[in-house]
């Protein structure tokens, strides 16, 4: 069977936390926890196909920064034709 094609924005959700009670406008706080995860349409959707054993191949831009890196990364071999 060939792979599915998941085509869309891949993008980085930053998850911060915990902040209680919730900082006022123009304030500054510090949380204990940091964590980068895929987000995005097409990314999430591939890890959700991915998580039900689907072979997908996946089209996305991403950035040549860190963040761009660091999906490239995410996404393995499947990543390597992005532009």
């Amino acid at each position: 069977m060939k792979p599915l094609a998941v085509i869309g924005n891949v993008n980085i959700d930053l998850i911060l936390g915990p902040a209680a009670p919730w900082p006022k406008a123009g304030t500054e706080i510090i949380v204990d926890h940091d964590e980068l995860r895929v987000g995005g349409q097409a990314g999430n959707s591939a890890l959700a196909w991915e998580g039900l054993g689907v072979d997908y191949e996946i089209a996305a831009n991403v950035g040549s920064d860190q963040f761009g890196r660091w999906l490239s990364e995410a996404f393995g071999a499947r990543s390597s034709k992005w532009p």
